[in-house]
């Protein structure tokens, strides 16, 4: 089923947009399949993360403290990059957030040209930029993606079946879909015992 589903995401877009095309104007290839972006553009970055200092109560001085970002945060540029895809004549860059193949490639469905990550290397090392590309290209071979282009803003505002979900209008449907923890570990910790 979700073959199925990108199948036919792709089929939509491919009538829309020429992304199924190079540079050189001949289709994509497998072996093009994690092409470099071209820097011939302006870039525009979304959102490199403002590192606060932190107060030392028993030494009473301001002191860096670093807190890596974790994949909850790639949310805000992921919405930013699907609302400007298309809109504006950059490259969009994603720098917040990502950690896995999947952020990449959510970052790239968005309509990023380039995902960054630092948290992820200081944490796990370099060798993850290895073992991501090939968990990219799986999962793009599972699902049928012959290149990094086909896929680039096939999930952007303008490309999916509900444009609003990007926008403040869908407020109330966000705050109606959450749901407690089933565990209830959560009313578990604000109800007196």
């Amino acid at each position: 089923p979700a073959n199925a589903t990108h199948r036919i995401r792709k089929a939509q877009i491919a009538e829309s947009t020429s992304w199924s095309r190079n540079k050189t104007g001949t289709n994509s290839t497998v072996g093009n399949r994690l092409n470099r972006p071209s820097f011939h553009h302006p870039r525009l970055v979304l959102f490199n993360r403002f590192y606060q200092p932190d107060l030392d109560l028993e030494e009473l001085d301001v002191v860096p403290r670093l807190v890596l970002s974790t994949s909850e945060e790639l949310r805000l540029p992921l919405r930013w990059v699907a609302i400007l895809y298309g809109r504006v004549d950059v490259d969009l860059v994603i720098t917040s957030g990502v950690h896995t193949h999947e952020d990449v490639v959510r970052g790239v469905m968005a309509g990023a040209n380039v995902t960054m990550m630092a948290s992820e290397l200081l944490q796990n090392g370099v060798e993850r930029v290895g073992e991501m590309l090939s968990a990219m290209v799986a999962w793009m071979e599972e699902c049928g993606y012959d290149s990094v282009s086909q896929m680039r803003g096939s999930m952007s505002q303008q490309n999916v079946a509900d444009p609003a979900a990007f926008e403040r209008a869908n407020y109330m449907k966000t705050l109606q879909s959450w749901r407690p923890d089933p565990t209830g570990g959560f009313l578990q910790e604000i109800r007196p015992s």
